[in-house]
């Protein structure tokens, strides 16, 4: 995160994005959207590789079990609802 946020006023100039927010100093809103984008790309990051493992293994473990996260501040119904759902790793 460290090193992320040393390079981000650059990543931010380079792509043309803003992290504005009213009612903060600048420090707060460069430190609160760095810490969103991180946290975002290391969870799809971990994601993208359980995903690939359990790819590996779907043939000799077909059956996939959703499970919801109790992290979740705010979390959608419907994932609620499906948590538990077992389902083919193949289903649409």
């Amino acid at each position: 995160m460290r090193d992320f946020r040393k390079r981000f006023d650059a990543i931010v100039a380079k792509h043309g994005w803003s992290y504005r927010a009213r009612g903060r100093t600048e420090r707060q809103r460069r430190d609160w959207r760095s810490r969103v984008i991180w946290e975002t790309n290391r969870r799809t990051s971990y994601a993208a590789g359980r995903h690939a493992q359990m790819k590996r293994v779907a043939e000799s473990r077909p059956w996939w079990r959703y499970r919801h996260s109790p992290a979740s501040v705010e979390p959608r119904h419907q994932h609620v609802a499906w948590d538990g759902l077992v389902l083919r790793h193949d289903d649409p």
